[in-house]
């Protein structure tokens, strides 16, 4: 539920003095009056501006198409070597039917993948348009992770609330998360619950005004081994106060905790101060754009070796125009591009 603004009204006292002089008798005998207070008439305080609110909802279309375009830029270090890497995956989501409550049924499925990683033992690039696999001696390592996002097949219902249920994926999919290292140890449903929820912002019941704030439902989804609980916090940019807006700005802090076994050789540590900045749609609640700035350590422990790879990551979610489906609207700029910064804020 979002926090309500409150206003808090100041009342301020006003003290009535008194003349400390005694009052004089008249000739008669009476005494006269002492000089009577006139009152000042008050300026009055101009009225409060209403406080402009917003109803978030997602709203789906029996039969519409969005093409989102994911870019993941990571810097990462080990041993004092730099190795910049970037992947691009080019996703489709289809609102198949739109159920009585304004959810709908979107199916969900991966066109395209780009992979590019630079390292002392050269720079590997893939495209998954191309009919050519890299000739590397770590593609063997990769293709598995590849394979995955291409083979992604699933669908699900998403309330007008941003909630995910009734997961329904298909078999060549879970066989592919099954061989994917990553993603091995997960439960299919909790990993794609905890995914959708990038691209579908969950959104209060209450209206929202500009400064509220709301909580993230708990994400927990096991990986390489260890569970993983997400939590969080949305909260609506304080300048957003126009009702007239296209676009809402919208912030999220995180809080990633991971629990591995004593035992594990294999630990992960996300690191604080991470930042999440989303921009979405009116009145659709769409997604417009994401880009979410993380860190964190992986350690590696072999035959009572530990290595540490410490990692900078970038996360950009933008729309973007597949041209075999639709030539009428603009298209976006590409942010995997855009370099990423040399320190995450």
């Amino acid at each position: 539920m979002a926090h309500r603004l409150v206003t808090v009204l100041t009342l301020v006292l006003a003290g009535i003095g008194c003349s400390s002089d005694d009052p004089k008798p008249t000739e008669s005998g009476t005494v006269s009056p002492g000089p009577q207070s006139v009152p000042t008439e008050q300026p009055s305080k101009p009225a409060p501006k209403p406080k402009v609110t917003h109803v978030l909802r997602h709203q789906f279309k029996e039969g519409e198409t969005r093409h989102l375009l994911t870019t993941y830029n990571v810097k990462q270090v080990a041993g004092g070597v730099e190795t910049p890497i970037m992947i691009k995956q080019y996703s489709k989501w289809t609102t198949e039917e739109v159920l009585e409550d304004g959810s709908g049924r979107l199916s969900h499925s991966v066109s395209r993948v780009a992979f590019r990683m630079t390292s002392p033992l050269g720079t590997l690039k893939y495209d998954s348009t191309d009919d050519e696999e890299p000739d590397s001696p770590l593609w063997a390592q990769l293709k598995p992770e590849m394979d995955y996002r291409l083979k992604t097949s699933y669908s699900c219902v998403i309330s007008p609330t941003g909630k995910v249920s009734d997961l329904k994926i298909s078999d060549e999919f879970r066989e592919a998360l099954k061989k994917n290292l990553a993603t091995a140890s997960t439960d299919p449903v909790e990993y794609l619950t905890a995914e959708t929820s990038d691209y579908f912002i969950e959104y209060p019941e209450d209206p929202t005004a500009p400064g509220d704030t709301w909580p993230s439902v708990e994400m927990n989804f096991s990986m390489m081994g260890g569970r993983i609980t997400k939590t969080g916090e949305y909260k609506l940019d304080p300048e957003d106060s126009s009702s007239q807006r296209s676009t809402l700005r919208i912030s999220m802090t995180h809080n990633v905790k991971t629990e591995f076994p004593e035992d594990a050789t294999f630990l992960l540590n996300f690191l604080p101060d991470g930042t999440d900045q989303i921009e979405v749609e009116l009145p659709s609640g769409r997604l417009a754009k994401r880009v979410v700035k993380s860190a964190n350590e992986m350690i590696f422990k072999m035959m009572g070796v530990e290595t540490v790879i410490q990692r900078e990551n970038q996360m950009t979610i933008v729309p973007y125009v597949d041209s075999a489906e639709d030539s009428e609207t603009g298209s976006q700029a590409d942010p995997a591009q855009q370099p990423l910064p040399s320190k995450t804020p």
